[in-house]
């Protein structure tokens, strides 16, 4: 993997992206899930839900994959205002920004009510802290 970011530092980030995409077919990887053109086919597929997971990302959680300040491992690029243009380029420019607080509130926050309820987190699955980590002993 080395050798390819390498091979493309100077590059554009158009010039970047097939490259990327390249090496992660022969790595039996995808990155089409944050591909915006794939993201905005409306057509159903029964095997793909990135569509429906990504409107939830940008209407509800808000949960965006960005750059930890401290140890970043992720470009600075990726911030807020970074994933809210994705968002628009995929769903149109009139889309919202996520409504966290009201989700927050509809869904009950860190005091979730509920039974027969998995929340599965994978050790480094970044999305593990937008889900209950812990048991409230309510």
């Amino acid at each position: 993997m080395c050798n390819v970011l390498n091979s493309v530092a100077f590059a554009t980030v158009q010039q970047q992206l097939p490259v990327f995409d390249q090496f992660a077919i022969q790595a039996d990887g995808d990155i089409g899930q944050y591909n915006r053109d794939i993201l905005k086919n409306e057509t159903y597929d029964i095997n793909s839900n990135g569509r429906q997971w990504t409107w939830q990302v940008c209407t509800e959680f808000g949960w965006f994959q960005e750059p930890n300040t401290m140890h970043p491992m992720r470009s600075a690029l990726l911030d807020t205002a970074y994933w809210l243009q994705w968002c628009k380029d995929i769903f149109g420019q009139d889309i919202a920004p996520p409504a966290v607080d009201y989700y927050n509130s509809l869904y009950g926050s860190v005091n979730i009510t509920g039974n027969n309820i998995v929340f599965v987190n994978a050790i480094e699955d970044p999305w593990q802290y937008a889900g209950m980590r812990h048991l409230n002993a309510n």
